[in-house]
């Protein structure tokens, strides 16, 4: 998965009426219906994975700030200079996973 920088749109949270005055519960900033999210928690894992997917994906079709965009374009500039320069070392994503898994193991009793 690909690091994001702050403020790319990815952490933004949808803006709602109190939920006083909406009869509905919150979670964070984010207001919704108890029984919609009961409704969708309840969905199978597929149906809430492609759900999770839809709504992830309609986060592209607001802009992105030309900031993010140009710190971004030198972030992957600087990686691609320190990868061709020899100064990073790169590992495969079998062996990170293997490392991370080990890792986060509970530990035995």
């Amino acid at each position: 998965m690909a690091t994001e920088p702050p403020g790319s749109g990815r952490d933004r949270v949808a803006r709602c009426r109190s939920p006083v005055a909406t009869g509905l519960t919150t979670l964070g900033a984010m207001a919704i219906r108890p029984e919609l999210r009961a409704e969708l928690l309840a969905l199978p894992a597929t149906e809430r994975g492609a759900l999770a997917d839809q709504l992830y994906d309609s986060l592209d079709d607001e802009p992105l700030d030309p900031g993010w965009e140009q710190a971004w374009s030198q972030e992957l500039a600087r990686r691609v200079a320190d990868v061709a320069a020899g100064r990073v070392e790169l590992i495969d994503a079998e062996q990170v996973h293997a490392e991370l898994r080990t890792e986060l193991r509970p530990a035995p009793r």
